[in-house]
């Protein structure tokens, strides 16, 4: 299972390089998400190559935001195609994790976002 990833100011951006995300893929990509990311981390996901999802695909991206959020990270999604986007709508996902329809657009809500280790000046 392929899945590119990169890092960009502090976020991995990760893109699945398969058009299925189902009960066949999803136990091995759950497997290799948790071994590329770690509690804590800031992720975006782009979805553009996957086409198809079922409800073990929207299970992996759940689990896969509590494991990020455990520790103060999180999961942003884009580049969901229509019927990724159609069923995310469906099962409410995206009320769980933020949707952007481009990378840049995720790349920017987490420059905006303040960080987990940032503090705020007391007054």
């Amino acid at each position: 299972m392929d899945i590119q990833h990169e890092e960009h100011k502090g976020v991995i951006v990760l893109t699945p390089q398969f058009p299925h995300l189902d009960a066949l893929t999803s136990p091995g990509f759950n497997k290799q998400m948790l071994g590329l990311v770690k509690p804590g981390a800031r992720v975006l996901m782009d979805l553009e190559k996957v086409t198809w999802a079922d409800s073990s695909g929207c299970g992996v991206i759940i689990a896969l935001v509590k494991h990020l959020r455990s520790e103060g990270g999180d999961l942003k999604l884009c580049g969901l195609t229509r019927p990724v986007r159609t069923l995310f709508q469906l099962v409410r996902l995206h009320k769980i994790c933020d949707v952007f329809n481009t990378r840049q657009e995720g790349l920017a809500a987490y420059e905006l976002a303040p960080s987990s280790s940032s503090t705020t000046p007391s007054t």
